[in-house]
Parts: structure tokens; sequence; C-alpha cells
């Protein structure tokens, strides 16, 4: 189930995250949606365990077990960075890809190669980017691959650059 949803998104899942939350697990085996409507303005400590999961995952919200205003922005907001239905209700599929550990990060932290290139600096020191590059857009169609590609390959050929360089200078 989760091996999908990694391939899907080209990421490797963060190691551990799902275990960090049984109850979260255990809402999403039993198909249970979390919302206000839910929740009821009663303190839980399942709608506390996905505001943490939240936070982690970059949408931060309070952390107090009521599934109120904030709770439901942070879930639509996870919800429109990663291409669901941004309803608000925390369903199956979002905690799905909430725990997968391949979640989009937040909007504000995708970053893409400058218009030098990929090796241009964006501040992270060490002339490299400082984030992964994170398509935005249609998700997942053919100028995604050619991106990819594109990108592989100059990676491929400053390697052999490098090499190249290497093996003059001895």
């Amino acid at each position: 189930m989760f091996g999908t949803l990694g391939a899907l998104s080209g990421g490797s899942p963060v190691p551990g995250f799902m275990d960090q939350y049984p109850l979260l697990r255990q809402a999403l085996a039993s198909h249970s949606v979390l919302s206000a409507r839910t929740s009821a303005n009663q303190s839980s400590p399942v709608v506390a365990e996905l505001q943490r999961a939240l936070s982690a995952a970059g949408y931060p919200t309070a952390v107090d077990g009521i599934y109120g205003n904030g709770t439901a922005q942070s879930v639509r907001n996870f919800q429109q960075a990663n291409r669901l239905t941004a309803d608000g209700a925390a369903g199956p599929q979002t905690l799905e890809r909430l725990l997968s550990g391949f979640a989009a990060p937040p909007p504000s932290v995708q970053k893409a190669p400058s218009a030098a290139g990929p090796i241009a600096s964006t501040g992270g020191g060490g002339g490299l980017p400082s984030a992964p590059f994170v398509p935005s857009g249609g998700g997942g169609g053919s100028a995604d691959l050619v991106t990819y590609i594109g990108l592989g390959l100059g990676a491929a050929l400053l390697i052999a650059a490098v090499v190249s360089m290497t093996k003059k200078s001895r």
C-alpha cells in the first residue's frame, strides 16, 4: 500500500514516521474520517496525534486535540500540496499520504532550480541547491519526466567532466 505512494512521488519514506502515530494508523485501518463534524469540539488523542503528524510534515497547527479551524486549514493545505481533494477532513487518502512518509512539503519549501542551472547557488552553501527539486503543476506528466531526464543527464555530464579533469591533472 505505501510502496505505491513512494513510487508515485519519487521520494523515499521517512524512516519510522508511520510508527510514531499508532492512533492514526488505527484510524486509517478502520477507514475513519477525522473532521470538525466528527470531533465536535471535544479534545481527542487521535486529533492530537493528527496535529503532531501535520506539524512534523511541515503543516503546523496547535496540538490541543480539538479539530478546529486551524487544524482544518492545515489539513486543507496538506491536501492541496499533495494533490488530494482539499476538503479539510482527514479521511483515508489524507491519512495514508500523511503516514506514508512521502508527503509533499508545503509549497513555500518546494524549490525549483534557478535559471542559471541546477548547480547555481540558492543560498544553501557550497554552490548546490538547498532543497531538492520538487516539480509544481500537473502531477507527473511528460514535462516532469523530461525535467528529470534533463537533470540526470546534466549531473552525468558534470561527473564526467570532473573525472576527465582529474585524470588530466595526474
